[in-house]
Order: C-alpha cells, then sequence, then structure tokens
C-alpha cells in the first residue's frame, strides 16, 4: 500500500522491548501512585502490555494499515477495563508511545502520526464491555459441558454426532462458536488463562476423536499444506480446516502451531503442496506470514503453489489478503473448502 514503511516497521518490531520500557518508565512516573498500589509485578505486566501495543503498531507501519492498530485498540479497551484500568491510561499511553516513537526516528514522524492518530480518534467510541452474541442451543450446550467436564463435553459432541450432525457442522456451527465464547470471556476477564486453554485442550480432544471417526479412508486428492506462522500458538481453527480438507479427500498435513517460515516452505515444496494455507490470529505475527509468502514467490519449486491465509486479522481487514500478497482468504473453516477447491481447479 502506499503507506507501507516495511523499514520501519522492523525497527520498532526490533525495539520493542526497550520502547516497552521507556513507555511503562513515563507511565508511572506520570502516575506515581501506582508504584505503592502495584509494586514491581505491576512494572512489570504494564511493560509486557506496551510491548504489544509496539508490536501491533509495527506491522500496522509495515502494511501502511492503520485499521490494524484502531482494532487492536478497539479489543484492548474492553479487555482492559475489565481489568479496571481506565480508558484514560491507555489514550495517555497512545499519546506518550506516539511521542516517544517521535523521540526516536523523528524522520519518521509522518508515518508514526499515520498509525496512531486514526486509532486514538476513535477510542473514545469503543465500548467499555463486550455484547455477546447468543450461541445456538448445540453450541451452549457443548460450551457448559467442556466447562464443567471433559467426560461430558464427549458426550454432548458424540450425542450430536449421533443425530446427524456432519463433521463440518460439529466443527463450525458447535465447536468454533464456543471456542469463541471462550475467548471473549477470557477477554471480559470472566475466564482466566488456565480456563482458556483447559476449555481449547478439551475440544483439542473432542476433535481427535471426531475426527477419527468420521475418516474413512485415506484422500487422493491434491496435496495441500496448512500451518501457523512462527509464534502463533491458536491452532485450533488451522486445525479445523486441515480435518475438513482432509474429510473432502485432499491429501492433507497439517504442521501444527509456530512453524518457521523456511520450513513451512520446504516441506510444502517436498510434499508436492498446491495450496498452502496459513493461520495467524494476531497482527504481530503477520511479519512471519509475509516472510513466508515471499519465499514462495521466490523458490523456484513452488512456482504453481498458491497461498491461502485466514485468521483474526484478515477478518477484520478484509482486504488485508491482498496486502501481504496471498491469492485468497477464507474467514473461516467452512470458506476454506471452497477457496482451496477454486485454487486447485
Amino acid at each position: 500500500m502506499s503507506g507501507a514503511n516495511p523499514l520501519l516497521g522492523a525497527r520498532l518490531d526490533a525495539s520493542c522491548i526497550a520502547v516497552a520500557a521507556e513507555l511503562t518508565e513515563r507511565h508511572f512516573r506520570r502516575r506515581p501512585e501506582l508504584d505503592a498500589r502495584f509494586g514491581p509485578a505491576g512494572r512489570r505486566k504494564c511493560a509486557e502490555d506496551a510491548a504489544f501495543h509496539v508490536r501491533y503498531l509495527a506491522q500496522a507501519v509495515a502494511l501502511g494499515v492503520p485499521q490494524l492498530f484502531a482494532d487492536y485498540l478497539e479489543w484492548a479497551r474492553p479487555m482492559l477495563a475489565s481489568r479496571r484500568i481506565p480508558l484514560d491510561d491507555l489514550a495517555g499511553d497512545m499519546k506518550e508511545l506516539e511521542a516517544l516513537l517521535v523521540e526516536r526516528f523523528p524522520q519518521e514522524r509522518a508515518s508514526i502520526e499515520a498509525a496512531i492518530d486514526p486509532a486514538l480518534s476513535t477510542l473514545g467510541a469503543c465500548a467499555d464491555r463486550l455484547l455477546f452474541a447468543p450461541l445456538t442451543p448445540p453450541a451452549e450446550r457443548y460450551f457448559k459441558a467442556a466447562l464443567a467436564d471433559p467426560i461430558e463435553a464427549q458426550r454432548v459432541a458424540e450425542e450430536l454426532a449421533a443425530r446427524g450432525a456432519a463433521l463440518n457442522e460439529m466443527y463450525v456451527d458447535v465447536l468454533q462458536p464456543a471456542m469463541h465464547r471462550a475467548g471473549e470471556l477470557w477477554q471480559a476477564n470472566r475466564l482466566s488463562v488456565a480456563e482458556e486453554h483447559y476449555f481449547t485442550a478439551v475440544t483439542q480432544r473432542i476433535m481427535a476423536r471426531l475426527h477419527s471417526d468420521a475418516l474413512q479412508r485415506r484422500g487422493r486428492g491434491p496435496a495441500i499444506v496448512v500451518t501457523c506462522v512462527a509464534g502463533e500458538l491458536h491452532e485450533l481453527g488451522a486445525r479445523m480446516v486441515s480435518d475438513l480438507l482432509e474429510l473432502e479427500g485432499y491429501r492433507c498435513r497439517y504442521l501444527g502451531a509456530s512453524m518457521p517460515p523456511r520450513a513451512i516452505v520446504d516441506f510444502a515444496c517436498m510434499h508436492g503442496a498446491r495450496v498452502l494455507a496459513i493461520s495467524t490470529s494476531i497482527t504481530p505475527h503477520l511479519g512471519a506470514l509475509r516472510e513466508a509468502i515471499e519465499l514462495v514467490r521466490t523458490d523456484p519449486r513452488s512456482a504453481a503453489m498458491k497461498v491461502m491465509v485466514g485468521g483474526a486479522p484478515f477478518n477484520r481487514v478484509p482486504e488485508l489478503w491482498r496486502v501481504v500478497g496471498a491469492d485468497a482468504w477464507a474467514p473461516d473453516a467452512a470458506s476454506a473448502i471452497s477457496e482451496v477447491s477454486r485454487l486447485v481447479a
């Protein structure tokens, strides 16, 4: 895009820890009462949050897509509000961050302001509380069961399957929205990080059982490789895509979480993949995703390979898949099937 500044984005990413430390120091200097209230642990947590701010900003700057940073703040406001961190603190930190970065990179003032100012202008319009869309009765049943007991969750899933729910329906209409709800409840500080991870582990176990029961034969169709980029640990969506593609008859190979770009491309080339499907759920991992796509484009072994991307950043910014150089984008597991079919046609 015209406002893209990949060099500055890389510099921001490389200096995120140092910038976060300075931003935290300024925050506590501005609010000296916080030292007595939170102590060293509070400073460490503040520095962690500040590093996230900088990493999200780095990708917005690198790609020239300010909406990525605005969407991040829209997500962060209710998350922080649920943990009793007021809007004034967040807005003050963003203004301080802008001033700090302009001091560090004075020649890049225009790019920095272009990424931060639109997000600041809309921050006041963001909601402090999340409004949850209702789950369907099957998804609600599964959600409550999975939180309570893994055996009960298995019983609910098997009962729904016995009533005729196909694997894609179970994934897309039951498990996926239930997982989304668990993430929302963590964001709203109503589930701990341990509870959210437990819910994910239960769902992975359910998926393995459902997939094993549904798959009768090995696919003989075109080869597809599905993976998550380096640093990306939210792999459930990619796993769903892989399972459903395999059920459709594709020779699907799933690499799992946090794969280095070079390893992804080497593996896909080795197995003659027609499509490489890459997932990332958070904006800071877009750098690794772009690196993988660039390797595909420059490696002569992958001249005919197509790249499909998916994950939350692409759902929030629908044209982002074009910006990163992909051939297609799928907003969910069901859409991924039709997109792969189109790419290999």
